[in-house]
């Protein structure tokens, strides 16, 4: 066996426990200790000290089975593309072992030093949550993202879903087990890229290079979310009406909603029509019909479009589908199934729906998206898409039938609808990496105003997840209610997301006051240009929410707004904003410090940084302006994001002119005081000086 080996930027050493991996300069570093091989037989286990290493991959076989680990590397990151299966000596008549369709094949990885961490991980089918720990032997099961910190910056892993297999991380004595699962049974043999590795300064935009990355190497035409398209529909405010009728939602309902809006004085841009619209067996949960149920929506869904929009202004109505057609797919001999006949099979569990082929995808959604696009639909939300690869287990590899799925979905939401699409329930990685043209996707579990200091985990999830999730796509997170003893920070924590901003309020029960901080005049939501993500203090904390509040920070143009949620830490809690913890703002720099529940500003210390205090309320809010001149322009003061309700024209040094995009108080720091102009119009044009 070679002793050493050095190839390009890699370098793989023996070991007496295995397989030493780094790049120059020793980081990431990690040791091969051993494989094992999954099979209806049993499990075969291959020690990391008999592997061979050959250039940039290493080898380790016996008499039945082999493993083969290929390493790949770019600016520092290293790619692992893992590869095994089972060797042929029996005859073709003979009884034939195959591998697992899960965990079949595994890589241990020892690695050094204890660290502060957090994990990324699929805790339910189709959502993911964050997990706190030092000790990695304790990483959950099914993580995806694993960053913990390394000297002054950070250590990050990342499981990949690739064209055939997913892969995931769980904890392992002294290190990381990697596995591979293909979801087919039958097979012989698996390859896939199963992880990225590496260490930056900055985690996220180290994470998005590492997306990138992956996507080369598998070869996949699935981008970034910064080179996709947010929607144009969600850019306004809508209302959904799940959380007040929930599979009970008539026209009439709808029609008494709408209102209630309208005496509010609040017109709604667009109204999701969820969960019960359609014709359905609701005992089993399966499809019966592509159309609407005539009992809830006598005037059809026609009539009930048209009169939104004459009524109530209303620009765009939309309306809930599940993955499979319905909950638990469609009915047997029903209209909905002998219109869609010639797509459809029915699975091993029992559920019938289209072949997880592109061409029955598209030619199920399109025959479904043409009736609804004729209705006068502008864009669906198609919820239960990670329950797609539990239906087809043993029928077809991850990559096949979420390629399948995905390539027609969005095929049809493109051609029907401009690519107006909701993805929900959907954040398995075989969902995530196998989206094509869809830029949004839901970022937590269902916002659940009716269970009590629910919140927490609401905003834990989102934030967080949009640390693996925001690399591919904006977050949807969920629907809010204005009117709610969590309401402040609640509709606080959709002003940072970046993604859209829509109430699910029953009937009464909308405040118009505790909402109209987060739009204009014309619906449009003053929202942040990225994706809502926490500060790096709180990254690896394991007592965010419970000793520490989270701080969740977004941009818009140079200014940074931070939101800060305490929970249920004491009044006098205290905590301190630093620049450094913020990704991209630059310590040499002068920043003010904006408080927008004080409405007071502060120059801000780079020694001492910004301190933070809990008084009254269980959230603020709190904006980071470049002082780069002697006007700093904050906004309109109303506003959460104050910024987007303005644009700056011009400056010439000492003024600058200022539109206003929405009504209200017009505020500044000139000289360092505070320029206060009250009554600022809508289209007004104002310089400051």
């Amino acid at each position: 066996m070679n002793h050493q080996i050095k190839d390009e930027n890699i370098l793989i050493q023996h070991s007496s426990t295995g397989a030493l991996i780094s790049c120059p300069g020793g980081r990431p570093a990690f040791t091969v200790s051993g494989f094992g091989i999954r099979s209806t037989s049993g499990t075969a286990e291959l020690p990391g000290s008999d592997a061979e290493i050959c250039g940039s991959s290493i080898q380790a076989a016996n008499e039945s089975v082999f493993s083969f680990l290929c390493v790949h590397e770019e600016n520092g990151l290293l790619g692992l593309e893992l590869r095994g299966g089972l060797k042929r000596d029996n005859p073709r008549f003979a009884y034939r072992d195959t591998l697992l369709s899960k965990e079949c094949l595994s890589v241990t990885l020892s690695v050094p030093g204890e660290a502060p961490y957090v994990s990324i991980y699929q805790h339910k089918e189709w959502w993911l949550r964050p997990f706190f720990e030092t000790d990695l032997s304790a990483l959950p099961q099914k993580s995806q993202c694993l960053i913990r910190r390394h000297g002054d910056g950070y250590e990050v892993f990342l499981a990949v879903s690739g064209n055939q297999c997913r892969a995931d991380m769980q904890g392992a004595e002294n290190g990381i087990t990697l596995t591979l699962s293909s979801n087919q049974s039958g097979l012989e043999e698996v390859s896939d890229i199963a992880l990225i590795c590496g260490t930056g300064q900055n985690p996220y935009s180290l994470l998005e290079e590492m997306v990138s990355f992956a996507l080369r190497l598998c070869g996949k035409s699935p981008r970034l979310r910064t080179d996709r398209q947010y929607p144009e529909i969600f850019r306004k405010w809508g209302w959904c009406t799940w959380d007040s009728m929930g599979q009970n939602v008539s026209e009439a309902l709808i029609f008494e909603k709408m209102e209630d809006f309208s005496e509010l004085g609040l017109r709604v841009p667009w109204v999701l029509i969820d969960d019960g619209w359609s014709m359905a067996d609701r005992e089993h949960q399966t499809l019966s019909s592509l159309e609407e149920d005539p009992s809830r929506f006598p005037d059809g869904l026609s009539g009930t479009v048209r009169q939104l929009k004459e009524r109530y202004g209303v620009e765009h109505v939309g309306v809930w589908q599940a993955v499979k057609g319905y909950w638990n797919g469609i009915t047997p001999a029903s209209q909905a199934c002998c219109e869609t006949a010639s797509f459809l099979t029915r699975y091993p569990g029992g559920e019938t729906s289209f072949r997880a082929e592109p061409w029955a995808s598209f030619g199920f959604w399109d025959r479904w998206h043409s009736y609804l696009e004729k209705q006068g639909i502008s864009f669906v939300k198609v919820d239960s898409q990670s329950s797609w690869s539990l239906m087809t287990d043993g029928i077809c590899t991850y990559g096949e039938g979420s390629q399948a799925l995905h390539k027609g979905l969005e095929a049809s939401a493109d051609v029907h609808f401009g690519g107006n699409l909701i993805n929900c329930m959907g954040m398995a990685p075989e969902d995530m990496w196998n989206r094509f043209s869809a830029s949004l996707s839901r970022s937590s579990d269902d916002f659940t105003p009716t269970v009590e200091n629910s919140f927490p985990e609401h905003a834990l999830q989102n934030s967080f997840n949009s640390i693996l999730q925001g690399c591919f796509f904006w977050g949807d997170w969920d629907m809010a209610w204005s009117c709610h003893e969590e309401s402040w920070e609640s509709l606080l924590l959709r002003a940072l997301s970046g993604g859209p901003v829509y109430l699910s309020d029953g009937k009464g029960r909308t405040s118009a006051e505790e909402f109209l901080p987060l739009i204009a005049e014309d619906g449009t939501v003053l929202k942040c240009e990225d994706v809502g993500r926490p500060t790096l203090d709180c990254l690896v904390h394991p007592g965010v929410l419970k000793t520490k509040p989270l701080k969740v920070y977004n941009r818009f143009g140079d200014t940074v707004y931070v939101g800060v949620f305490w929970d249920k830490m004491p009044e006098g809690s205290a905590d301190i904003l630093r620049v450094e913890d913020i990704p991209g703002l630059k310590a040499d720099r002068v920043y003010r410090v904006y408080d927008h529940l004080r409405h007071t500003v502060s120059l801000y210390d780079p020694q001492a940084g910004y301190p933070l205090e809990k008084k009254h309320r269980k959230a603020g809010l709190y904006s980071l302006i470049p002082a780069d001149g002697p006007i700093c322009v904050i906004g309109i003061r109303e506003k959460y994001i104050s910024a987007a309700a303005v644009r700056v024209l011009e400056r010439d040094g000492s003024s600058c002119l200022v539109k206003c995009l929405c009504g209200g108080t017009l505020t500044a720091v000139k000289d360092s005081e505070l320029t206060v102009i009250s009554n600022a119009k809508p289209g007004s044009l104002i310089r400051i000086s």
